[in-house]
């Protein structure tokens, strides 16, 4: 008689499901797709691979550069839901970081970019506390928010400045 863990080939079945599968896909369609949506000349069109985007989570990661320039759209609908998606995305969109303080300075986007910009966790804190130097009232009232939400992931950054 074979013996076998338990639960343990449940868990190697999702393991190989998971490498199977090529590219991460939502609602149907693999991330891939969304992300050249995000070129679209329909603004509707962007803010729904933005929105998509934003929903697969961290598995969306190569959408970080297209997310990044998204936040420069001329819809702001579409800035505000690229930004949110980044946060999304968690640690992976630390690349896009620069790109997010710089968004700061719009007005659709500043007031709701606190929990986004905190879900990048400990690695953004030392560049947000270095971007606390802004001259921008708004900025830096954003990032004090965001370095408030991560509560102890930026103790460490808080250590050294």
């Amino acid at each position: 008689m074979e013996r076998t863990l338990p639960g343990l080939s449940l868990l190697l079945a999702l393991a190989s499901c998971t490498w199977a599968q090529e590219s991460p896909a939502c609602e149907g369609r693999p991330i891939a797709e969304w992300v050249a949506d995000l070129d679209s000349v329909d603004p509707s069109t962007r803010l729904r691979a933005a929105t998509a985007i934003g929903k697969a989570g961290p598995a969306a990661h190569e959408a970080v550069p297209m997310l990044a320039r998204a936040l420069q759209d001329a819809e702001p609908g579409v800035r505000r839901v690229a930004f949110s998606a980044l946060g999304g995305l968690g640690r992976g969109a630390i690349d896009a970081l620069p790109r997010m303080i710089e968004a700061l300075r719009d007005e659709d986007i500043a007031w709701s970019a606190p929990p986004a910009l905190a879900s990048l966790g400990s690695a953004a804190a030392p560049t947000l506390l270095k971007a606390l130097r802004s001259s921008d009232v708004k900025v830096r009232l954003c990032l004090e928010k965001a370095l408030s939400l991560m509560r102890g992931d930026a103790v460490p950054a808080l250590r050294d400045w």
